[in-house]
C-alpha cells in the first residue's frame, strides 16, 4: 500500500530522525518498523532486512506527531503494532489517511514480547520489528467500521444494563434492611408504584436513575432491532429458538466475517468455550474452558441456551443438555450446550440457511472407515 504525502516540509525537524538515519532509511531495500503503542506515547524501532538497527525514537501518541515522523519513511516500509485498548483509532489513521502498510499483532500468540525477562518499551518495539522482518507475526482480525460500530453499540447497551441492575439491587438491599415486602413480580408497573408509595428518598432517587437508564436502553434496543431487520445474518440467527434480537445482534457483531473462521471449532475457541488441553508424554488432560476470546459472544451463547431449552425442549441441543446434565451436572452441561449452539450458528451463517430443529450442524458426513 503506497503512503500518502505527509504534512510538514523536508526541513521540519523530527525527533529521532537524524540525517544519518534518514539516509539509511532511504538506502535500505526493506524497512521493518515495530511500534509499541501506549495511551500517551509511541516507542518506534526500525531495522533493515538484515536486522541492522536504523532508528529508535519515542514520540507523542498524537496524529500530528505520527504524521510528522512517518511521512518521512520510504513507501516500502512495513509496520507492526500490537493490539491494545488504544490501537483502533491510530490504526485507522495510519492505514486510511497516511496509507501505511500496517500489521496488527495478536499478543496472545506473539508471547515473546510479554514473556521477556527484560521487558521495556524499547525492547518490545525492537522485538516486534524483528518478528515482522522474520515473518513471525500472527495477525489479528481487523473488523470494518460497520462491525466496529455494532460492537460499540451492543457493548454500550450491556454496560448500561449492568449499571441499571446495580441500582435495582440497591433498592432490593434497602427493602431487605428495612423489612419491606411487596407481593407480586418485581419491577412491574405495580411493583414500582408501590415502591414510590414508601416515601424513602433513597428509593425515589434510584427509581429516577432507573427511569433514565430505561430510556437509554430502549433507544439502543430500537437501533439494534432496526439493524437486525436489515441483516440477513441476524434474521437467520433469530430462527434459532431462544435467540432474540439482542443475542443475534451481538453474535453478528462479535463474529464479523464468518469466512475468517476455518471451522465451527474455531468459533467455539473464539468464544472461549473450548476446553483447555495439557499434554505431557502420553497423558492428555482436558481442563476448564479457556475463556479466551470474546466474552460477549460467550455470555449471549450461555444466555441463549437457557431460553432455547425452554422454547425447544425436543431439539438436539436440548436433548444433548439433558443427557449431559445427568452425567456431569447442569453447569457443565450448559457450557457444552452453549458451545453446540455456537456451532449451529456458525453453520447457519456458513450455509446461508435458517435453523432446522433436527438438522445436523455439520453438512459433511462423518468418515467411519
Amino acid at each position: 500500500m503506497g503512503k500518502k504525502s505527509g504534512v510538514g516540509g523536508r526541513g521540519t525537524p523530527v525527533q529521532g530522525l537524524t540525517p544519518a538515519a534518514r539516509r539509511r532509511l532511504d538506502n535500505s531495500e526493506k524497512v521493518y518498523v515495530g511500534i509499541d503503542m501506549h495511551k500517551k506515547t509511541l516507542q518506534v524501532a526500525a531495522m533493515d532486512g538484515n536486522g541492522e538497527r536504523i532508528l529508535e525514537t519515542k514520540l507523542e501518541n498524537k496524529k500530528h506527531a505520527i504524521r510528522a515522523l512517518f511521512s518521512r519513511f520510504p513507501n516500502h516500509a512495513e509496520y507492526v503494532i500490537e493490539s491494545s485498548s488504544v490501537w483502533y483509532s491510530r490504526f485507522r489513521y495510519m492505514v486510511d489517511e497516511l496509507g501505511m502498510d500496517v500489521v496488527l499483532s495478536d499478543p496472545n500468540y506473539n508471547k515473546l514480547v510479554a514473556m521477556s525477562k527484560k521487558k521495556t518499551d524499547k525492547n518490545d518495539a525492537w522485538t516486534l520489528a524483528d518478528f515482522l522482518r522474520c515473518d513471525y507475526i500472527v495477525e489479528c482480525y481487523v473488523p470494518g467500521t460497520d462491525v466496529v460500530e455494532m460492537r460499540r453499540m451492543h457493548r454500550h447497551r450491556h454496560k448500561v444494563v449492568n449499571i441499571r441492575t446495580l441500582f435495582k439491587n440497591s433498592i432490593n438491599g434497602i427493602m431487605l434492611q428495612d423489612a419491606i415486602e411487596i407481593e407480586g413480580a418485581k419491577w412491574t408497573k405495580g411493583f414500582i408504584q408501590r415502591l414510590q408509595m414508601i416515601g424513602d428518598y433513597r428509593i425515589d432517587n434510584y427509581l429516577g436513575i432507573i427511569r433514565t437508564l430505561d430510556g437509554v436502553v430502549g433507544d439502543l434496543s430500537a437501533k439494534m432491532y432496526a439493524r437486525n431487520a436489515a441483516s440477513e445474518d441476524a434474521m437467520r440467527l433469530k430462527s434459532i429458538p431462544g435467540v432474540g434480537d439482542v443475542t443475534a445482534f451481538t453474535m453478528v457483531a462479535e463474529l464479523g466475517r464468518i469466512d475468517r473462521f476455518k471451522s465451527s471449532s474455531s468459533v467455539v475457541a473464539f468464544a472461549g468455550l473450548a476446553p483447555s488441553v495439557r499434554n505431557s508424554a502420553d497423558i492428555v488432560h482436558h481442563g476448564h474452558i479457556t475463556k479466551k476470546g470474546s466474552r460477549h459472544l460467550r455470555w449471549v451463547a450461555v444466555e441463549a441456551v437457557h431460553a432455547h431449552i425452554r422454547y425447544a425442549p425436543e431439539s438436539n441441543i436440548s436433548e444433548f443438555y439433558r443427557r449431559l446434565a445427568k452425567k456431569r451436572g447442569s453447569q457443565k452441561a450448559t457450557i457444552a450446550a452453549a458451545a453446540k449452539l455456537i456451532r449451529v450458528a456458525y453453520w447457519l451463517l456458513k450455509e446461508q440457511r435458517d435453523y432446522l430443529p433436527h438438522h445436523c450442524q455439520n453438512p459433511k458426513p462423518r468418515d467411519r472407515t
